[in-house]
């Protein structure tokens, strides 16, 4: 670098798609947005499609913030639209992979739309990584930070202080997909919105914390074997749940929904070594004759007045339940497991039971 001004515009985006270009020619490098505000602006589909800035993946490239703050735009089109796409469709040797660091985002410019989301990926061969970032997603257009197919995704080290009625992360086809030391909390809105979606694949979720939400891990339309690992997280807490706000309102920090399925094919989620409480466990609509293994082990759980596994269409999948090595926290005296066909509201579908149920080496308490 020259060390000179070589570019400028009064839309951030533009200079950061400069910069971007610049380093990529280069072989790969470090971008480093300095402290200040940044205000991009959406006029429409671009060259990269719905996202206002692209990258290439097929160098090694940092986007690092220095006290900078992002804005994400509003977006006043019919479909999601984001502020930065990862793409490579190539499966070379030579692995791109491309970080986003320490950055503040929030979407706090749009007025009466939805706003634009973060990230979305597609192709092969590159890792994608963000982390040690701060998030307020108020008023998403869909998925915060989408990750389509690439080799890996890492999420570390995050803040998701507002989630909205919408979805944080949404892995989709990602081999290798990994959350760890991450915060998510929806406090503004009520129960509402999603921690971790996916499609097909496989993710790990480990030391994490996840309060407020309307879901914590939810699966939608799920083609193939995907599996879910979560360890070492903490899932709501049940001592003092309401969480006194400064307007005088109450924040429950229960989460509504542990695990949502919605037309899963086979699935396998593993949950151990956490403290969970929430009000539903498994609530979904998958067809008869799915197949969906759940174990956990070794955790405290709080489950509301018990755990009830609902399903609101007429088919039902093949469930499995294994609980093993937990302690079962409860305040009401009693500990109840039911099946029912029907919403988690109140459905009136019939009851149905589980494939398999294996309940053993497990510690029942009336308080903890």
């Amino acid at each position: 670098l020259t060390g000179m001004i070589e570019y400028s515009d009064t839309d951030a985006s533009k200079v950061i798609q400069y910069a971007i270009n610049q380093v990529i020619n280069k072989g790969g490098g470090t971008i480093v947005l300095k402290g200040e505000f940044y205000f991009p602006t959406f006029t429409g589909p671009t060259q990269y499609g719905n996202a206002l800035i692209g990258i290439s993946a097929t160098v090694r490239l940092r986007i690092v913030g220095d006290e900078a703050v992002l804005h994400l735009p509003q977006n006043n089109s019919t479909s999601q639209m984001w502020l930065f796409s990862v793409a490579n469709q190539s499966l070379d040797t030579d692995i791109g992979r491309i970080t986003f660091e320490n950055l503040y985002v929030v979407d706090d410019v749009n007025t009466g739309s939805k706003a634009s989301n973060f990230l979305v990926t597609s192709g092969k061969g590159f890792e994608v990584e963000v982390r040690n970032s701060v998030f307020r997603f108020n008023n998403l257009g869909g998925y915060g930070i989408w990750l389509n197919n690439g080799l890996g995704a890492r999420i570390s080290g995050c803040r998701f202080l507002e989630v909205g009625g919408r979805t944080a992360i949404l892995f989709d086809s990602v081999d290798l997909g990994k959350v760890s030391d991450c915060l998510f909390v929806n406090r503004k809105y009520g129960r509402i919105g999603t921690a971790i979606g996916a499609g097909t694949g496989n993710i790990v979720v480990v030391n994490s914390e996840f309060y407020g939400l309307g879901t914590v891990f939810r699966f939608s339309d799920v083609d193939g074997a995907t599996t879910l690992s979560a360890s070492n997280n903490i899932i709501g807490v049940e001592r003092g749940n309401f969480f006194s706000m400064p307007d005088g309102s109450y924040w429950n920090m229960l989460p509504a929904t542990l695990i949502n399925i919605h037309n899963v094919s086979n699935m396998r989620i593993n949950i151990n070594n956490s403290y969970i409480a929430f009000d539903g466990f498994i609530t979904g609509d998958s067809p008869t004759g799915r197949v969906v293994d759940i174990y956990m082990s070794n955790s405290i759980v709080r489950g509301g007045a018990g755990v009830g596994v609902y399903q609101n269409t007429d088919g039902y999948p093949i469930i499995n339940l294994y609980f093993d090595n937990c302690q079962f926290g409860l305040s009401d005296f009693s500990l109840s497991f039911w099946f029912q066909g029907g919403s988690y509201e109140g459905g009136t579908g019939k009851p149905f039971a589980p494939a398999n149920f294996y309940f053993r080496n497990n510690r029942i308490y009336t308080s903890v």
